[in-house]
């Protein structure tokens, strides 16, 4: 029984060498597209000006210039359908605001 004890315990250390090895390769993953990102982060940082936040009563867009580009992002990762869904939905309000206020606008 001792000895069952012991080879069960060797196992458990290979399996437990094995999980920290295929985290550290998990990590170094993460790490790399964490950095991917923030070059990406930087970039849509430069060229933005500052968002609009769509409050409780919806989004004001009296302080538009008269051309704008709207530039929705979306996830396909997971379970985000609601999401984009909620995105896609209020561009088209934007779009139909931007327009009544005879005003131009472009999507991306």
């Amino acid at each position: 029984q001792i000895f069952n004890q012991i080879v069960s315990t060797k196992n458990i250390r290979k399996i437990t060498a094995s999980m920290k090895m295929v985290s550290a390769a998990k990590l170094k993953g993460d790490e790399n597209r964490f950095k991917a990102a923030k070059a990406f982060n930087a970039w849509t940082g430069a060229l933005c000006t500052e968002p609009i936040v769509i409050g409780d009563d919806g989004p004001n867009f009296d302080d538009l210039p008269q051309k704008t580009l709207i530039v929705p992002f979306t996830s396909d990762r997971g379970l985000c359908g609601g999401i984009n869904t909620f995105i896609t939905r209020t561009v088209r309000v934007a779009v139909k605001s931007i327009h009544a206020q005879g005003k131009e606008c472009d999507i991306i």
